[in-house]
């Protein structure tokens, strides 16, 4: 299923609305509408257009192809005069902007899910206040620790590699062992045994951050697509996005912190 959706099913998506979608020799996704043209990174195995981030990602692309046909279609009216076809594409630019703003949401929830699933999964178990045996024991690892001669600390990295409990107690309190130059090379070695101990839990991980990274490039694709081609002013774009509690997307269309305070003070 997985595999099937990132070869086929994103072309399929938006084949109805783009005039040419294909993959290249290099698995990426070109997508063109009404000359409109987007290069897109193939999907990670790990999308699932049925949930949140997959959804909102493809609903992005799907609201830059559908806003190039509709501009289209009105720009070719000739009964219509310029006034009429401005107030015809105001719900059009809107909901395009709206569409990529939403998916901006969705993906930073789902991004910021897999950070903390990260965080946890190579977390430094602590050592409870009543469990004295192990604090006892990091005690003993970095008095070792510190006693060792510079002579032996060549040897460390294998040594801690060796030994996650006294990794571990390193990493509790490296301070304590006097070895706060080793500090960057224990926790690699942490994550290192984290991956070796459960390889089936780092690879789900490690697929939930590519999936939330293509997630932000479409989504940051999509904005600078439709930038280029909405009507609306910037301070008309905020105040949209800001009524519907999606601000923080603001910054996706080129609308500065400076620009948000001028527009509240104008307010």
């Amino acid at each position: 299923m997985d595999a099937e959706f990132s070869e086929v099913a994103l072309p399929s998506f938006v084949a109805e609305f783009a005039d040419d979608v294909h993959l290249d020799k290099s698995g990426s996704v070109l997508i063109t509408a009404d000359g409109q043209e987007m290069i897109l990174r193939r999907p990670p195995a790990g999308i699932d257009p049925q949930d949140e981030l997959g959804g909102q990602s493809l609903a992005a692309i799907r609201a830059v192809c559908q806003h190039a046909k509709d501009c289209r279609k009105i720009q070719s009216d000739l009964r219509m005069s310029d006034l009429g076809k401005a107030e015809k594409r105001l719900p059009i630019d809107v909901t395009a902007v709206r569409a990529i703003a939403t998916a901006h949401d969705a993906v930073e929830r789902q991004a910021a899910a897999a950070e903390s699933a990260s965080a946890a999964f190579y977390a430094v178990p602590h050592v409870e206040p009543n469990d004295s045996a192990n604090a006892i024991m990091d005690q003993e690892i970095r008095a070792y620790l510190r006693s060792l001669p510079e002579s032996a600390r060549e040897h460390l990295p294998a040594v801690l590699a060796a030994n996650p409990r006294m990794l571990a107690a390193h990493l509790r309190a490296p301070y304590l062992t006097g070895l706060e130059s080793f500090d960057t090379m224990a926790k690699r070695l942490w994550t290192d045994s984290r991956d070796t101990a459960d390889p089936e839990g780092s690879a789900r991980l490690r697929q939930r951050r590519e999936v939330a990274e293509w997630g932000r490039r479409v989504v940051k694709q999509t904005a600078n697509a439709i930038t280029k081609r909405v009507k609306l002013p910037a301070s008309e774009i905020f105040a949209r996005l800001n009524a519907d509690n999606l601000g923080a997307a603001s910054s996706l269309f080129g609308i500065t912190t400076r620009d948000v305070l001028s527009f509240r003070r104008a307010a």
